[in-house]
Formats: C-alpha cells, sequence, structure tokens
C-alpha cells in the first residue's frame, strides 16, 4: 500500500506514473538515476520492486516487473542513513495506538534484523510517530498496520515508504517485548475491543527473522516452502543496544 495521500505530503518520496517506455525515460531525466520502479499490486517482501541504475536498464526493470499492464510508478530514489518502522493499531472506534518506532535492516529487500526502540533522537521518533499515526488516520479499516519509514541523509526528515495492512516482520518482537503483542492487538483492534498497552516492559530487543531454505528440518518435523520463506524469528532481550 504505496501513495498514500495525506496530511503530511512532504513527508512523501516523490513518484510518477509511467505508461510506456518513453513515459519511463522522461521521468528518468527529470528525476535523475538510480531509479526505483514499483509495481502497483502484489508488492511486498521485495516483490514488486526493481532498480534502474541507468536509462539502459529501464526495459529490464519494467519486464522484471511484469510490463506496463501492471500498472507501475517510479519513485524518486530516496538517500536514507536508516529505515524505521511503526506498528499502528486501529480500532473499529477509530482509536489508534502506536508501537514504539523500531529501526529496521534489511536484506536482499526483506526485513532481517529489527532494533526496538530505534536508536535515535526523541525529536525524530516523535516524528517518525506522527508521521504514522497520521498515515493510518488517512485510511479505512481495523487491525494492526506496519508503516514503514525512511530517515533521510540529513538525519532530520523522515519520509513514508509503505504502509503494510498487516501484523509484520517489523513487528514480532512484541511478542515477548511489549506488553501486548501485535497480534493480540490486531484482535482486539478488528473484534472492538480496547486497544491493548503498546509499550515495550524491556528496555531493549534485537530481533532476527529466521528465512528458510528450499527443506527445512529439525528433530521433529520437517517443512516444505519457497526459498526465503519467514520461518520465525529470534529474539534477545537485553538492557540496551550499545
Amino acid at each position: 500500500m504505496t501513495g498514500l495521500e495525506f496530511e503530511y505530503t512532504n513527508h512523501t518520496p516523490t513518484i510518477h506514473r509511467i505508461d510506456d517506455l518513453e513515459g519511463a525515460k522522461r521521468v528518468g531525466d527529470f528525476f535523475g538515476y538510480p531509479l526505483m520502479l514499483k509495481s502497483k499490486g502484489l508488492a511486498y517482501d521485495g516483490r514488486g520492486n526493481a532498480v534502474a541504475k541507468s536509462e539502459e536498464e529501464l526495459s529490464s526493470a519494467v519486464n522484471a516487473l511484469g510490463g506496463f499492464d501492471r500498472g507501475l510508478y517510479v519513485e524518486k530514489w530516496t538517500p536514507f542513513v536508516k529505515e524505521l518502522a511503526v506498528i499502528v493499531a486501529r480500532g473499529r472506534d477509530n482509536s489508534i495506538s502506536c508501537y514504539p518506532v523500531v529501526e529496521t535492516i534489511h536484506k536482499e529487500n526483506i526485513c532481517h534484523i529489527v532494533k526496538a526502540p530505534a536508536a535515535i533522537p526523541w525529536k525524530i521518533r516523535k516524528l517518525a510517530t506522527d508521521v504514522a499515526h497520521k498515515a493510518v488516520s488517512s485510511l479505512e479499516g481495523a487491525g494492526v498496520f506496519a508503516v514503514e519509514l525512511f530517515l533521510t541523509k540529513d538525519g532530520q526528515v523522515i519520509l513514508l515508504n509503505e504502509v503494510a495492512p498487516r501484523p509484520h516482520n517489523s513487528g514480532h518482537h512484541t511478542i515477548e517485548a511489549c506488553y501486548t503483542s501485535q497480534f493480540e492487538q490486531h484482535l482486539r483492534a478488528v473484534l472492538g475491543l480496547p486497544l491493548g498497552d503498546p509499550s515495550m516492559k524491556t528496555p531493549a530487543a534485537i530481533m532476527y527473522n529466521l528465512l528458510g531454505e528450499d527443506e527445512f528440518h529439525n528433530t521433529t518435523y520437517k517443512m516444505h516452502m519457497p526459498i526465503s520463506g519467514n520461518l520465525g524469528h529470534d529474539l534477545n532481550l537485553t538492557m540496551d543496544l550499545g
């Protein structure tokens, strides 16, 4: 779920729809390279996006996304120093509750490590939470939303990258590290129950997402799943992230 329209338009990357190769080239001339090409549908966990480092790579990037019939747009490349995320719950009564801001580190475009809370100044933490709150407020529906953000190179601007309307890899640490897990919170939201306390019950946590290969074995069961399927997570609770 990208390209949201909400009050903080200066907190969204610059995007432009493309319908053909000539249009993509014009946008490339205007935005400069590299360019991020994205599909309007089925874009998640590294899927549905492709990078063109030059005009010569536009055709292969478009083909990798399934062609212009998929509905494509270009996002201006965003130089950033950190990727952040905020899990936001929205109740059926439109009440909203935000979890602490986390830093996410990606491997092959998939969330690999989550550091909670993010090691950022209080002012940036508040801005990230505010942007996430406003983004989810602009949507409809009840449940948990993962709001992914960029902290730009100057360390002062927060840009909205994406909103995932579901429990998310960036929130699995909440099972052990927060008073209310994202899964319980999701159920509370859709059932119309009061939202739980999203605050952390430990000073800090580091989570690793475990990604599967073609086959996964242990002493009790065998799983067959696609490469890079999510098997679970490993969480370390700690006093600080230093």
